[in-house]
């Protein structure tokens, strides 16, 4: 009976922490960070993106979002900026813009 709790104490153990180990690979975002100016040249003179659309966060950082985009290629880049530094959260392709200029949010 006491091996049997062992086990069943064991695998419940074994189980709880891989999925733990599963959530938190899942929640890594690679992020690499640069002078703010760098990173901009870089998409604008390397990769022909554009900024489509920024934002100020709420929260006490009052760090700026922003989405560039190449509307040629359709490729994009996710940004985040606080200060002189500035981190690239995203990238990918197939990018569309879905918001419509002509109707309020």
């Amino acid at each position: 009976m006491k091996n049997r709790l062992a086990v069943v104490v064991g695998c419940t153990f074994l189980v709880a922490y891989t999925a733990y180990a599963y959530a938190q690979e899942k929640r890594t975002i690679p992020t690499v960070c640069d002078k703010t100016e760098t990173v901009i040249a870089t998409l604008k003179n390397k990769y022909g993106e554009i900024p489509i659309m920024a934002g100020v966060s709420a929260d006490a950082s009052k760090s700026i979002m922003s989405v560039w985009g190449n509307p040629e290629t359709k490729s994009y880049t996710v940004l985040a900026t606080k200060g002189d530094v500035t981190c690239v959260l995203s990238v990918g392709e197939k990018l569309e813009v879905l918001l419509n200029l002509g109707t309020a949010i």
